[in-house]
C-alpha cells in the first residue's frame, strides 16, 4: 500500500491537471463552503472527514491518496478472489493472481492525462471517483450473479445497498447494469418469480439513479460547478473521437485481449453463466460511449470530460478478469486431462 501512495503523491505533482488533482480541489472547496453536496459526493465527503474538513489543500491530498492506496488494495483482493472463485479455489495457480490484478491493462491507473489522443485505452486515465467506486462494482456484480437464482428480500437490500454506495461515488456502471442484469435473468434464470424480483431490483436502482439525476442537474446551483449548463445528446463516435486519433485500432488495444480469449474458447466460455453476465454488462457500456456526449447548453460545444466513457472503463475491466479466469480454469482442465 505504501508504494501505491508514493505513486499517487508523485502523480499528483508530476500531473496537477490530472482528475485526481482536480477531485482535490473539489474538496477544499467543500471544505471552505464554496461548493454544495455534490450528487456523488462519498469519496468527496470522506475525505473531508478524515481532514477533519481542513481546508489546507497538502492535508488533502494526503489523505486522498491513502483512502485512494486503499481502494487499490481492496479492487486487487476482491479480484483475486473473484479469480479465485471461478477456478474453485484451486492454489495452483494462485501465484499468478496478483500479477493479474496488478496489470496495467487492468487499470493500475498509469500516469496518463486527459486530454489526449493517442492510441492507448484511456482505461489508464486518472479519476479518483472510479478508482474509489471499482471495488464496490466487482462486488455488485459478483453478488448479483450469485444471487440471481436464489434472489430474496435480505439479498435485494444487500444489493440494493452495493447499488446505493455506488451511486453516492460514481453512479456510472449502475447504468448498463440496470440493462445487463435483468436481460441476463430473462434469458439464462428460468425461475419467472425469481426473475420478476431481478427487474424489480434493476427498476429500484433505476428509481435512485433517477433521483439522484434530478438533485444533481436541478438543485445543485455553483458558479464553480454549473450542472445546469449541460446537456446529454446522441452522437455517435463524438467522444471516442475526442479521445483518440484512430478508432478501430483504440478499439483493438482495448479489447483483444477479452476477444481473443472468447474466440479461442467460446465453446467453453458461452457455457458459464457469470462469463455471459460479464460481455453483457460489456456491450451496453460499449453503447453509452459510443452514442452519448455532453455538450454546454450555451454554446453547444463538447465539454472537456468524456463522461461516458467511465461505466466502459469499469465493465471492461470486469470482462477481463472473468475471461482471464475462465482462460486459467481452461489450461487448468488440459493439464488435468494430459
Amino acid at each position: 500500500m505504501f508504494l501505491v501512495f508514493l505513486y499517487f503523491i508523485f502523480l499528483h505533482f508530476l500531473h496537477p491537471d490530472c482528475d485526481i488533482a482536480v477531485h482535490q480541489k473539489y474538496i477544499l472547496w467543500f471544505n471552505e463552503g464554496k461548493i454544495p453536496l455534490m450528487g456523488h459526493f462519498l469519496f468527496f465527503v470522506t475525505v473531508s472527514i478524515f481532514t477533519f474538513f481542513f481546508q489546507n489543500i497538502n492535508t488533502i491530498t494526503f489523505v486522498s491518496c491513502l483512502v485512494l492506496s486503499f481502494m487499490i488494495i481492496s479492487k486487487r483482493r476482491i479480484t483475486e478472489k473473484l479469480i479465485s472463485t471461478i477456478n474453485d479455489h484451486d492454489q495452483s495457480f494462485s501465484k499468478y493472481y496478483f500479477g493479474i490484478s496488478v496489470l496495467p491493462i487492468f487499470m493500475t491507473n498509469m500516469p496518463t492525462h486527459p486530454p489526449f489522443r493517442g492510441l492507448w485505452p484511456p482505461i489508464t486515465w486518472i479519476n479518483s471517483t472510479t478508482i474509489a467506486v471499482l471495488p464496490f462494482c466487482i462486488l455488485l456484480f459478483y453478488y448479483s450473479y450469485l444471487y440471481a437464482e436464489i434472489l430474496n428480500v435480505k439479498q435485494i437490500l444487500f444489493l440494493l445497498a452495493l447499488s446505493l454506495i455506488i451511486i453516492l461515488i460514481k453512479p456510472s456502471y449502475l447504468m448498463n447494469f440496470v440493462l445487463s442484469y435483468p436481460l441476463y435473468m430473462l434469458i439464462l434464470i428460468k425461475n419467472k418469480q425469481v426473475t420478476s424480483k431481478g427487474f424489480l431490483l434493476s427498476f429500484m436502482i433505476g428509481v435512485m439513479l433517477l433521483l439522484q439525476f434530478i438533485y444533481i442537474y436541478f438543485f445543485i446551483k455553483s458558479d464553480l460547478i454549473q450542472y445546469q449548463n449541460v446537456r446529454t445528446i446522441i452522437a455517435p463516435f463524438s467522444a471516442w473521437n475526442r479521445i483518440s486519433s484512430n478508432i478501430p485500432l483504440s478499439a483493438l488495444s482495448w479489447f483483444l485481449l477479452p476477444v481473443i480469449i472468447l474466440i479461442f474458447y467460446n465453446k467453453d466460455l458461452l457455457n458459464k453463466k457469470m462469463y455471459v453476465f460479464s460481455p453483457l454488462n460489456f456491450i451496453f457500456s460499449l453503447v453509452f460511449f459510443i452514442l452519448m456526449e455532453q455538450v454546454a447548453k450555451s454554446s453547444n460545444s463538447v465539454l472537456g470530460a468524456v463522461e461516458f466513457l467511465w461505466q466502459l472503463i469499469i465493465s471492461l475491466y470486469i470482462l477481463s478478469i472473468v475471461s482471464i479466469a475462465y482462460f486459467i480454469n481452461s489450461i487448468k482442465k488440459m493439464d488435468i486431462g494430459r
